[in-house]
């Protein structure tokens, strides 16, 4: 860990400052990865800091630090030419944990991930994705309020006229809203079911 240090410090490399970070993250050490994770940050052009703010944001998040992690996700994204897809979503702790099916965190990481998903929604509005996984983890009342933007927002892109009152979207586009709109309305009916 000292080595990888030592030679990112020599070169100012953002890679090998992540390299840094996930060693120490492996021992828990998370003062270190959030220093190695800061390093990161300012090696970084500031349109790709949301590939390189994951362990930081976590391990801030690990320190009990939840409103600067929540920042620093912030000043990442806010900048980044990706925030209104999917490929934002790096810069969110537990990235390939979800892209694999797990969802298993409890309690304070839930929360956490789901305020995380927040910032991305506040930041681009229009990123569907972001509203789905804000469906799909986190607080109950959270996620159903999230659900309900799904269905409200695929609904008003399902009805959006030009100004020559032709659909705003292609046909194939109407298809993915219509989907999405589906899943959206199970998944809420499964939460509603779920508060009784």
């Amino acid at each position: 860990l000292r080595a990888f240090a030592e030679r990112a410090r020599e070169g100012g490399d953002a890679g090998l400052w992540v390299e840094v970070a996930v060693l120490a993250a492996e021992l828990g050490r998370w003062d270190e990865v959030d220093a190695a994770g800061a390093n990161a940050f300012q090696h970084t052009f500031d349109f790709n800091r949301h590939e390189v703010c994951s362990h930081r944001v976590r391990a801030l998040h690990e320190l009990g630090r939840d409103d600067e992690a929540l920042e620093v996700l912030r000043a990442a994204l806010s900048e980044s030419f990706s925030k209104g897809d999917a490929s934002c979503f790096v810069g969110i702790p537990w990235h390939a944990e979800r892209e694999a099916g797990d969802l298993a965190r409890q309690g304070a990481q839930s929360v956490f991930e789901a305020r995380c998903f927040a910032v991305v929604t506040e930041l681009a509005p229009e990123n569907a994705d972001a509203w789905k996984w804000r469906g799909t983890i986190g607080p109950r009342a959270g996620r159903i309020a999230a659900l309900e933007h799904v269905v409200a927002q695929c609904t008003e892109a399902e009805t959006r006229k030009n100004e020559d009152g032709e659909p705003a979207h292609e046909e194939w586009e109407l298809e993915v809203f219509a989907d999405r709109k589906r899943e959206a309305v199970s998944a809420l009916e499964e939460a509603r079911a779920e508060a009784g």
